[in-house]
């Protein structure tokens, strides 16, 4: 009651100046403690499945969109099957990042045959999700036949000739011209299965790869107007589908924009009218929620249409939303997975007019798990908030298009996006109502008009009726920030976010925050394998310097994150455990760059051979240039100096021949000489993906992840002597830092196949 008449008293002192929405109150820096006692109080909750100890592994999948998913999605399957995942305590996960955990516990929850049951889930079956074959459109480079004496030892199947997708079905009458071609189907599929020899898989063992391949235009909202459906097995410049739903929007979008300028304009009612949000978030549910139909059990599952494409369904998109914050923790507590962190941006201005600066991610950072939610600036809340459940929470994080975007360093510029996208309906974020907001002032806030509505925020944000949830790159980026806040003594950050240029914008962010933003916390991020990084971060947001992501050679990058007091100890022999309040964690930061030095070596080879080399005709020049692919997966790393890549087992053929097809043509190839892949553009990529694509990014984030497995010991702890042996390495190593324009020259001179370090002109 009190709280209600001291707000009716602010806002009659307040309403006349109501227009002055720039204004914020002080913020007070935190002061964490690292301490056992402090992070048993702070997570107690959390960590009841671990017995009240910090967690040992963290996962952090970064944002990038479907950019990131693809790659994360790689990083999931080579953690899974190298067995590392069993290790890992807790994924936090942003944006992109957060589509690829989205599907991962779908599929814990609503396609394990043994969920119901209080057993752990069997590794057998979380590895078959991530079954796949080797597409047909590669069959020709890698050399695969259905004869099963030219198939690769540890590489995928191929998967049916007369079907483009990776259906593994029986044929039907119906789906192709002659009995010849039927007979031929039906003894491919015997040949497989018997191959195969795993009877649970049933006959339809590559569903879960087959229908992320299928849907990653997410953009695409089903069977549309011009009779084509979402799921396609063409490439992107093929497909023409990202314009078909364009045309489609347009008018959806007019009717959108008129509602909105009433209920969310001249009033705040937080209603979901964007036609574009309606797209976005029914493409990722149906994409990574569902379930994909089994068509050995529903025959209508998959169909061929009336253009002779075979298709696989969409799934049931009302069961994708129906998944819970308690069936996530039923799959951490009784199921054995990781806990499952998702992180979005709240805390920035609300208003129109936006002429604050970004804030510390240690205020702006939201997180939500099944225990807790909140942030820095709102507080931390027990349980899940009501009106977000998992799907929303994912769509949140994932909401690059919203007008609370402050990543636009330029105000003037900032402000005029931010308003065209919320007069133009394109608001993709959530508003949750804010647990330190009264009834009285709920409800005021539902009957104040523009601009009255505003007036509530000069009492300060953090008593703002709504907390409004939007992309969670605009607060940290990488996920890092929810591991290391719990104390986690070892760090898997997958950093696919664009970055073309080698700026390592999200990393700098990081590191930054915790070293000036977080100074009570007196953290310091290190990784000796880039070379000057304290420099580069300080000077990075000019954009003149950074590191060539086609000349990476650490494709894992080691290093710590430690307190100021451990930072002489140069990430060697780093505590065990949290002493004295003090942090240390060891860190790998995995991205996707070419490449290791045997990689780089195999792709030179590749190169020389299938585009420069001279021979008599091209029978002679495809049958060579198959080999040198064979040879580069099927042989384990020989050329490596470095002590994690030695001996290394040899990346898939996928993405051997991918590159060979999809990165070296002129549709390959960026007008910097160096190829698209595998740094595309987050948001074109996000619009209009394909298959191949999605083979190519999962593969090299499985080859780099998997090998992370080295570092640590049967038991799941980590190696130390291995660790060393590797920072050591990198430390006498390390990737130059460049000026852009350096980079530049060498990229054009080179094509990126061809650029030796040893000419890279560091500052």
């Amino acid at each position: 009651m009190q709280q209600s008449e001291a707000f009716t008293r602010r806002i009659a002192t307040l309403i006349a100046g109501a227009l002055l929405t720039g204004c914020s109150s002080d913020y007070k820096e935190p002061l964490l403690d690292y301490s056992q006692a402090t992070l048993q109080e702070k997570f107690s909750i959390e960590q009841k499945a671990t017995a009240y100890k910090p967690p040992y592994l963290g996962l952090a999948l970064a944002g990038g969109g479907t950019k990131a998913s693809n790659f994360s999605m790689g990083v999931l399957k080579g953690l899974v099957e190298s067995g590392q995942m069993e290790n890992v305590d807790v994924i936090s996960s942003v944006s992109g990042g957060g589509y690829a955990t989205y599907w991962y516990y779908s599929r814990l929850v609503f396609d394990d045959p043994d969920f119901a049951s209080n057993r752990a889930t069997a590794p057998a079956f979380i590895k078959s999700i991530f079954l796949d074959c080797l597409p047909s459109r590669f069959m020709d480079e890698s050399g695969v036949t259905f004869q099963s004496s030219t198939w690769l030892p540890r590489q995928p199947h191929p998967c049916p000739q007369y079907n483009h997708t990776n259906l593994l079905k029986v044929a039907s009458d119906d789906e192709h011209d002659t009995p010849q071609q039927r007979m031929t189907v039906k003894k491919q599929f015997d040949q497989l299965m018997d191959a195969l020899d795993r009877p649970e898989l049933g006959s339809d063992p590559y569903r879960f790869q087959n229908y992320l391949r299928g849907y990653q235009d997410i953009f695409s909202t089903g069977l549309n107007m011009f009779g084509a459906h979402a799921f396609d097995y063409t490439t992107t410049d093929e497909d023409g589908r990202f314009s078909n739903e364009v045309v489609e929007l347009i008018p959806m979008e007019v009717g959108s924009v008129v509602a909105n300028a009433f209920g969310n304009i001249l009033f705040d009612w937080n209603l979901e009218l964007s036609a574009t949000q309606y797209a976005y978030a029914k493409g990722i549910v149906r994409t990574y929620g569902a379930s994909p139909p089994n068509c050995d059990k529903q025959t209508e599952g998959c169909i061929t249409t009336i253009y002779g494409n075979d298709i696989r369904i969409e799934g049931d998109m009302d069961q994708a939303r129906s998944l819970t914050f308690d069936d996530i923790k039923r799959v951490h507590e009784i199921k054995g997975a990781p806990l499952w962190i998702i992180n979005t941006t709240a805390g920035e201005d609300r208003s129109v007019l936006d002429i604050g600066k970004r804030k510390p991610f240690y205020l702006s950072a939201f997180e939500i798990d099944p225990y807790q939610h909140g942030s820095g600036l709102y507080g931390y809340h027990q349980g899940a908030p009501d009106s977000l459940p998992p799907f929303k929470a994912v769509l949140s994080s994932a909401a690059f298009s919203d007008s609370q975007q402050k990543v636009v360093p330029n105000i003037l510029g900032r402000n005029a996006l931010n308003a065209l996208l919320r007069i133009s309906a394109a608001d993709w974020g959530y508003s949750i109502r804010n647990p330190n907001a009264g009834d009285f002032q709920y409800g005021l806030h539902y009957l104040l008009p523009f601009p009255l509505y505003y007036a509530e925020r000069l009492a300060g944000e953090e008593n703002s009726a709504f907390i409004h949830l939007s992309d969670g790159g605009m607060s940290e980026n990488l996920g890092a920030y929810a591991l290391i806040r719990r104390g986690t003594a070892n760090l898997i950050v997958s950093d696919h976010a664009g970055d073309r240029d080698g700026e390592m914008i999200d990393l700098c962010w990081l590191k930054n925050g915790l070293e000036k933003n977080l100074k009570n916390q007196n953290l310091r991020l290190l990784l000796p394998g880039l070379s000057n990084l304290d420099r580069h971060c300080q000077l990075y947001e000019d954009g003149n310097t950074g590191y060539n992501i086609f000349a990476w050679r650490h494709p894992v990058l080691v290093g710590c994150i430690v307190s100021k007091s451990l930072e002489s100890l140069g990430c060697e022999n780093l505590p065990t455990s949290l002493e004295n309040g003090q942090y240390a964690a060891h860190l790998f930061l995995i991205k996707p760059a070419l490449a290791n030095t045997a990689m780089r070596e195999k792709l030179n080879k590749i190169g020389n051979v299938c585009f420069y080399q001279s021979f008599k005709n091209k029978i002679d020049r495809d049958r060579a240039c198959t080999k040198e692919i064979r040879d580069a997966c099927q042989f384990p790393n020989t050329s490596d100096d470095s002590p994690m890549w030695q001996g290394a087992p040899p990346p898939s053929c996928e993405m051997f021949a991918f590159f060979l097809r999809n990165a070296t043509g002129s549709d390959g190839m960026h007008n910097d000489g160096c190829p698209n892949f595998p740094q595309y553009a987050t948001v074109a990529l996000t619009m209009d993906s394909s298959p191949w694509i999605f083979g190519g990014m999962r593969e090299l984030g499985a080859y780099y992840a998997g090998r992370i497995n080295w570092f640590f010991n049967p038991d799941g702890s980590l190696n130390e002597e291995r660790f060393l042996a590797e920072l050591r390495y990198q430390r006498h190593l390390p990737i130059p830092w460049q000026s852009q324009a350096a980079m530049g020259r060498y990229k054009k001179a080179s094509s990126c196949l061809f650029i030796n370090n040893t000419q890279a002109m560091a500052l």
